[in-house]
């Protein structure tokens, strides 16, 4: 072994010379690739810019047919173009991480990307995706299809009966877009514990117009739904500080989203491990696979 070693350091002192072998790769420290990368990161901007001029466009249309069949201008302001709106000037890019965005945290704002996970009952993560969005509203549908991926992958023919997720992940879109092969899919329009009273009210009819946002408001505030929801402080959240206190990971060590996802993915198996370990240890809590309830977070 002493002899192993000592060959190893003297191949890298033969190939390294004086370098230390932590310096920065060599794409980062040359001019024509500090270019390039602004080159990149300003079309990434200006593409952005693009896209909300289009949006932007878009709701002038929408408010201006509203306006046309109600025979009347509507209040408030029209919406402000792009470069006015507060921030617009400053906005930023990463030179080195152009995938990356500034995410919004607990703790403040950092450069990053937004970790999605789903867990089952025995705190097994059977879905794990990395996304460049800031929010979770676009990743409802995402993740189901990322767990069913997992399961099939697996041989695991068992499928999640029931899906808990948090108020992130709410929109009529969203609800709209669920049909009869999604698990049966309890998410909160609201925060359940800072607002506790529904809008619709736990009784009583609902109206006849009532929205889909307005329907899994009333399904999540009955008692049953209030029981099941409960589920997913002990499903989802340990899963999270288990990853982040219990272990220290706190970040990626790796720059790109294509990394950022293999390294989460990788985070997330050896997370299963340890849960395989427990048990093997003589652990009875674990759940099985079928009829369970799954929780979605990140």
């Amino acid at each position: 072994m002493f002899a192993d070693a000592k060959a190893a350091d003297e191949a890298e002192d033969a190939e390294l010379e004086d370098a230390r072998g932590d310096e920065p790769p060599a794409t980062l420290r040359g001019r024509a690739d500090r270019r390039r990368r602004f080159k990149a990161a300003k079309e990434l901007l200006d593409k952005e810019l693009a896209e909300e001029h289009k949006a932007h466009e878009a709701r002038l249309a929408e408010r201006q047919a509203e306006e046309e069949r109600c025979g009347t201008k509507l209040r408030g302001r029209k919406p402000k173009v792009p470069e006015d709106k507060a921030g617009a000037k400053e906005k930023k890019v990463n030179t080195t991480d152009p995938q990356s965005k500034v995410v919004s945290t607990a703790k403040g704002f950092l450069q990053g990307y937004n970790a999605q996970a789903v867990a089952n009952e025995a705190q097994v993560i059977l879905g794990a995706e990395v996304t460049d969005e800031q929010n979770d509203l676009g990743q409802l549908h995402p993740m189901i299809d990322a767990t069913e991926a997992s399961l099939h992958d697996a041989g695991i023919e068992d499928r999640p009966e029931k899906l808990l997720a948090d108020a992130g992940y709410c929109s009529e879109e969203n609800l709209a877009a669920l049909d009869d092969e999604d698990p049966d899919v309890y998410v909160a329009t609201r925060n359940m514990k800072k607002n506790q009273r529904p809008a619709t009210g736990r009784r009583g009819p609902l109206k006849s117009d009532a929205t889909l946002v307005e329907k899994m408001d009333r399904k999540v505030s009955n008692k049953a739904g209030r029981a099941l929801y409960r589920k997913r402080q002990h499903l989802i959240e340990p899963v999270f500080g288990q990853i982040k206190d219990g272990r220290h990971v706190r970040g990626f060590m790796r720059r790109g989203k294509e990394a950022a996802n293999s390294e989460w993915k990788l985070i997330c198996g050896t997370h299963n491990l340890f849960k395989l370990y427990r048990r093997a240890l003589g652990d009875a809590t674990a759940a099985p696979y079928s009829r369970m309830a799954t929780a979605l977070g990140c």
